[in-house]
């Protein structure tokens, strides 16, 4: 971390969010786009899909949300199989899938996430 220079938090974010709204006002969709390219994105990544989670299971356990985050294979690299093919999972806040492109591709990785309403 030292080496890359990411310890000291010199880093480009490469997180973002996108809320899309129905006609009701209600949230229906959230993508969560972000980048394997260093270690601090990928953890970014990874959190930002734990705090949706989190939002849309209130009350649920720490265990359980990281299992449901394991299930989604987010930390996949390029020597995974199913690398560059969706992941899919569903709880009682949702349905996520999620994807990474090999690095030859891209470094970007993603989920889109319909809440249950």
């Amino acid at each position: 971390m030292k080496k890359l220079d990411l310890a000291n938090g010199r880093f480009a974010s490469k997180l973002a969010l996108q809320l899309s709204i129905s006609s009701a006002g209600k949230v229906s969709v959230i993508k969560v786009m972000g980048n394997r390219s260093d270690p601090v994105n990928l953890m970014r990544f990874v959190g930002a899909v734990g705090l949706i989670n989190n939002m849309l299971n209130p009350g649920q356990d720490e265990k359980t949300n990281l299992d449901f985050l394991t299930s989604l294979n987010l930390m996949r690299g390029d020597d995974d199989p199913s690398i560059g093919q969706p992941v899919a999972s569903f709880n009682r806040g949702g349905a996520f899938a999620c994807v990474s492109m090999p690095s030859e591709q891209s470094t970007s990785v993603g989920c889109v996430v319909a809440p249950r309403s």
